[in-house]
Order: C-alpha cells, then structure tokens, then sequence
C-alpha cells in the first residue's frame, strides 16, 4: 500500500459488492436529483463503479447538475466519466 500523505484521505478497500452498490445508489440518489435513474442506467453505473462506494457517491454527487439530463433523460456515460476523470484527479494530488 502506498504512503499516506497528510491530507490525504483516499485508502485502498476491498471491492464493495453489487448489491451493495445498488443500495447505496438508490439511497444516495434520493432528494439529490430529478433525473430518473433507470434500471439499465443503475446497471451500468454499478457496473462502472467496479467495486468502488466513493465511485457510486461521487455520481450521485454529480448527478445533481442539470447538464447530466438530455431530454429528461440521464446522460449515463457523460455522468461516469466524469465521475471517474474526478476520482483520478484527486488521487493523483493525494
């Protein structure tokens, strides 16, 4: 595991399970946006996520910005990459 800096507050987990994900997806979505989040859609974001629960929040964090809507609908892929392109940043600061 790499040296933690001071400030930093990114640790290395163990890969959250589907399920898990799932749940924590529809409760974190909840109240944060009027998009609505499809079957499919929440199929893929947890798909995305690859096991990791920040991924999921930073999402639902995302999802908030009306930018992520085309139509009413939610731009799945515009969301995850930039969720991902997100995490990245910070990690490479850390």
């Amino acid at each position: 595991m790499r040296g933690l800096k001071i400030g930093c507050t990114s640790m290395r987990m163990p890969p959250a399970g589907s399920r898990a994900l799932m749940r924590l997806l529809t409760h974190s979505w909840e109240g944060r946006t009027a998009l609505p989040l499809s079957i499919p859609a929440r199929r893929a974001l947890v798909r995305s996520a690859r096991g990791r629960p920040g991924w999921i929040l930073e999402c639902a964090a995302l999802a908030a910005d009306p930018r992520y809507g085309l139509d009413g609908q939610l731009r799945v892929n515009l969301l995850a990459l930039d969720a991902e392109m997100h995490l990245r940043a910070v990690e490479v600061q850390c």
